[in-house]
């Protein structure tokens, strides 16, 4: 009989709780860093939009290293768990976490802007220009978090014979 610790079976029921993929909980400490970041140029800029531009780079940034981050945690859980197919999910990690990212950041704008309209502060933003620019940044989101999860899964496969 082996040691529980150092077999996993793969038959056998797991516990999955919503922080048990690393796409989701790297994308949610991504999503914190940016908002953080944002709040950070908020008081900086004194409460002017004119940080936006400079939150939104530093966003960018860390849809790739958030990326790469979980596609790594999820290549060391597959071998922690003696996974067969050490690769498996490994490039959805890295997507999973620039999307997460990119959505609880743009709930958290758009929750802002709403608490920002009700306190008396002028935003003007119309419907159609959000849309697009929600399209964009999600589009660019899933772009770098694929290309970080690719990155991770080429750097670990070179070595695999097929």
């Amino acid at each position: 009989m082996r040691d529980s610790r150092s077999y996993h079976d793969p038959f056998a029921p797991q516990k999955r709780g919503i922080f048990s993929n690393p796409g989701f909980r790297f994308g949610f400490v991504g999503a914190l860093i940016a908002i953080l970041a944002n709040l950070a140029l908020i008081l900086i800029f004194s409460g002017e939009t004119s940080g936006d531009l400079i939150a939104w780079f530093l966003q960018v940034i860390v849809y790739f290293f958030i990326s790469r981050s979980a596609a790594e945690a999820q290549y060391s859980q597959n071998q922690r768990r003696g996974e067969f197919e050490h690769l498996r999910g490994v490039r959805a990690a890295g997507l999973g976490a620039g999307l997460t990212t990119s959505v609880l950041v743009w709930l958290y704008i758009i929750i802002r802007g709403i608490l920002r309209d009700a306190f008396g502060v002028f935003i003007f933003v119309e419907p159609v220009s959000l849309f697009c620019m929600i399209v964009v940044d999600v589009s660019i989101a899933m772009a770098l978090g694929s290309q970080g999860g690719s990155a991770i899964a080429r750097k670990y496969d070179a070595g695999t014979p097929y």
